[in-house]
C-alpha cells in the first residue's frame, strides 16, 4: 500500500482520483500485488554435490530457492486471503486519497534493510497537503 501511496502521489491526477473513484483503487492495488502473493523464500542445505543453472553446489552448501514471479503457484493461503487484503487495502487507498487529496513525496523512502527481496517500505516522508509527516 505504501509504494502504491509513493507511485501514485507522483502524479496528482492519479492520486485524486482515487478518493472518489473505488474501481481505480481496485485496480491500483491489483497493478501492485502479485497473483501469486508473496514470495516466500526456501533456505535449502544441499545433501549430495550437484549443478543448478551451470553452478556447482557441493554437499552442505546452504543455497536459498527464490521461485520465479511467473513459475510460482500461488501460495496456498493465497487464494483465500489475497481477495480481502486487496479489498482492504483498496479501502484504505481510497480513504486516504479522499481525506489527503494533497499528498506527495517529500524525500527519500525508508526500505527494511532485512528485506532485500521485498525491498518492504518502513518510512515513506510526504507532504499532506499543508502538514508534513515522517
Amino acid at each position: 500500500m505504501a509504494q502504491q501511496a509513493r507511485t501514485l502521489g507522483r502524479r496528482p491526477g492519479e492520486w485524486t482520483r482515487l478518493g472518489t473513484d473505488a474501481a481505480h483503487a481496485a485496480s491500483a492495488v491489483r497493478a501492485a500485488v502479485p497473483p501469486q502473493g508473496p514470495w516466500h523464500l526456501h533456505p535449502l542445505t544441499a545433501l549430495t554435490p550437484l549443478e543448478a543453472a551451470g553452478v556447482r553446489i557441493e554437499a552442505g552448501d546452504h543455497v536459498t530457492l527464490v521461485p520465479g514471479p511467473g513459475a510460482a503457484a500461488p501460495a496456498p493461503y493465497a487464494r483465500l486471503l489475497l481477495p480481502g487484503a486487496r479489498a482492504v487495502a483498496a479501502e484504505a487507498l481510497r480513504l486516504l486519497a479522499a481525506r489527503f487529496p494533497h499528498l506527495r513525496p517529500d524525500g527519500a523512502p525508508v526500505r527494511a534493510r532485512r528485506a532485500p527481496v521485498t525491498r518492504r517500505l518502513v518510512r515513506l516522508p510526504a507532504l499532506l497537503g499543508e502538514e508534513e509527516t515522517r
